[in-house]
């Protein structure tokens, strides 16, 4: 009986070491785990962080030549505008120059 009752004892003394090298195992399996998933989420946010960057470029140079263009626009415009400006204002003084000789005389 008693050698039954120390066979039991060694038996539950190595499922209990059995069960803490599973615990073990376990505890090993899930910081493995842990930091795979880690370095997962650090990969994917240095991605996301590179196209966002590469974005924000792509948005940059969109509206730097949208501004070159729109500067370009003004330019034209207000070379467009003097002209006429110098045109106009050379007939309105040639005409009121006229008018005023007409009415007037020379």
């Amino acid at each position: 009986m008693k050698e039954a009752l120390d066979k039991i004892k060694a038996a539950e003394m190595k499922n209990e070491d059995l069960q803490n090298d599973l615990q073990k195992e376990l505890q090993e399996y899930a910081e493995k785990k842990e930091a795979q998933l880690q370095l997962l989420k650090d990969g994917l946010k240095a991605s996301r962080q590179q196209q966002l960057e590469a974005a924000e470029k792509i948005s940059e140079t969109a509206l730097k030549s949208e501004k070159e263009e729109l500067l370009a626009a003004a330019k034209q415009e207000k070379a467009t505008f003097t002209a006429l400006y110098k045109e106009r204002h050379e007939k309105v003084a040639t005409f009121i120059i006229e008018r005023v000789q007409e009415i007037y005389g020379s």
